[in-house]
Formats: C-alpha cells, sequence, structure tokens
C-alpha cells in the first residue's frame, strides 16, 4: 500500500506529528473495512497509531472522528462511537466526514429522523467531493432511498467507470428498484478479482436466458473458489448469495464475518443492504443480538 509507506516515511520527518498518526488509524481502518487484510492484522496497527495521535494531541478532531469510527466499526461499541462523534463535531461542527458518518452510525441505531439530518448537513458541507458523494449514496441506501442513491452512485461511475465502491452501491440500489441490467452491468466492477471477459460474458448470457438469480448463482461459483486462497469480506459473499436466492448460503457467511468480527456485520441490520429477507431468520437474530444491534423488522 503505498499510502502507508508515504505516511511512515512523513513519520520519520515529523515524529511528533498527531496528524500523521490519525491519518496511519484511519488508512489501517479502511484497509480493514475493505476486506484488503483481516481484523487480526489491522486493528492492533489501528488502535496503535490512535493511541499515539491521542497522546499527541487529545484535542483534535480528527482524533475523535478516528475515535468513533473505531468504535463503530472495530470495537461494535456504539455508545461510544456516539459520544466522540459529538465530540469531534463539538470541535469542528464543519466536518462533513464526521456528519455523513454519524450519518450511517444513527441508521445503524435505526434513528432515521435524525440521521436524515446529519445526512444533509454533510452531503452539503462538501457537495463536490467525489468521498463525499460515495458516502451519500450509502447513506441514502441504508436510509431506503435507492432512486436518489442511484443517481448519485451513477454520477460516481460516469466519471469512474472502474470505481469499485460507486458501482457496489449501482448494484444494491439497481437491485431494489428492479433495474437489473444495471445490476449486470455494475457487477464487473464490483468484484474483489478482476473477472476474465468470457466468464462475464457467461454470466451475462445466463442473465439474459434465466434472469437474475441463475447469473449470480453462476458467479457466485467463482466467488467461493476466489475465497479459497483470498481475504474477502463476508459481505461480497452474502449480499451475491441473497440475490442468488440462497438465504442459508448467506447466513452461512455472516456467522463468518461474525467470527472474523468483520466491519461489514456493523451494517446488517440496517436497511438497503440486501439483508431484508434474512430478518426474521433465527440465525439472523442470533447475530444481531450478539452485536447488539437493534433488531429490525421482519418482512
Amino acid at each position: 500500500y503505498k499510502a502507508l509507506d508515504y505516511l511512515n516515511s512523513a513519520i520519520e520527518k515529523e515524529p511528533d506529528w498527531a496528524p500523521l498518526y490519525a491519518g496511519l488509524a484511519e488508512l489501517w481502518m479502511w484497509i480493514q473495512q475493505a476486506g484488503y487484510e483481516p481484523p487480526s492484522v489491522a486493528a492492533p496497527k489501528i488502535f496503535e497509531n490512535l493511541n499515539k495521535a491521542v497522546k499527541l494531541d487529545p484535542d483534535l478532531a480528527e482524533v475523535h472522528y478516528l475515535s468513533a469510527m473505531i468504535a463503530q466499526l472495530v470495537e461494535w461499541n456504539w455508545e461510544k462511537s456516539e459520544k466522540e462523534f459529538l465530540k469531534a463535531l463539538a470541535i469542528n461542527p464543519s466536518d462533513s466526514w464526521s456528519r455523513l458518518l454519524y450519518s450511517q452510525l444513527l441508521l445503524i441505531l435505526q434513528r432515521n429522523d435524525e440521521a436524515l439530518a446529519q445526512r444533509e448537513l454533510g452531503a452539503g458541507l462538501d457537495p463536490l467531493n467525489p468521498a463525499m458523494k460515495l458516502l451519500y449514496s450509502g447513506s441514502l441506501v441504508q436510509a431506503g432511498d435507492f432512486k436518489t442513491a442511484l443517481l448519485v452512485a451513477e454520477e460516481l461511475v460516469a466519471a469512474d467507470p472502474m470505481d469499485l465502491n460507486a458501482n457496489s452501491m449501482v448494484e444494491i440500489a439497481a437491485y431494489h428498484l428492479g433495474e437489473y441490467d444495471k445490476v449486470i452491468k455494475s457487477v464487473k466492477h464490483t468484484l474483489p478479482f478482476s473477472i476474465e471477459e468470457d466468464i462475464y460474458e457467461g454470466i451475462v448470457r445466463i442473465y439474459n436466458e434465466s434472469g437474475i438469480e441463475a447469473a449470480y448463482k453462476e458467479l457466485m461459483k467463482h466467488m467461493e473458489k476466489y475465497a479459497e486462497n483470498n481475504p474477502i469480506s463476508f459481505a461480497f459473499l452474502s449480499g451475491g448469495y441473497i440475490i442468488a436466492n440462497q438465504p442459508d448460503k448467506a447466513m452461512d457467511w455472516i456467522e463468518k464475518g461474525f467470527e472474523v468480527h468483520d466491519p461489514q456485520i456493523t451494517y446488517i441490520a440496517a436497511s438497503g443492504r440486501h439483508y431484508e429477507q434474512l430478518f426474521g431468520n433465527p440465525r439472523f437474530i442470533a447475530i444481531c443480538e450478539k452485536a447488539n444491534l437493534p433488531l429490525p423488522a421482519a418482512n
């Protein structure tokens, strides 16, 4: 990861500057969030660098923002996460990142009206930033506003057709809207590996002949093969199995995600992340209870 090299090089020159350690902690947090490294590797790096940043500058807004995100994604401590977000926003009320990510926490806690207020504030603070647009699209998905989420995500894909995260938002929002042609088009760029053209064309052919469910059943065979030898977030597998209408296999991967403390577990009880058909599943409810997540209403 070149970003790690750059930050470590900067620390060699400025070893007492807290924002550099905050940057390292955040980078390791997103590396874990994306599934590039398992929590067993990333989490110690996250806490090591966060603790250094706190020691050097405990009143830095970025320190409290990071503490909030780590409490949410790594510790699964919702009360601590909210307290730290509020501290960060008290120091810097114009921090769009804190606003939008606090909105995501509120959606996880199913406090949707409060989340809406924070979401609109955050999006308005930095409306042209692609990263802000991506977060905005994600919070719209969680809030169930798939139409607007799709419009925002498609703007990002138009600017960068290979953007994995933006294509993932298109995939989720388009699926909920029943726009399956867009789902199949986006999935080529949402996988954690480069899919060979002939394999992708085969999946498209199955979709055209037999529909979205059959296409994803074929896709999941390649996903499982990749997962045999590569680290992968459970979300890639479980979401695909939901679309393939294989809920038991989706639950297998959700349980694996919980076992390794995958940060994406924090989003499973919020609407809009594919998991609605599992909301009444006893295995799903058990995971929510273990993770101290509010239980969603069964469909």
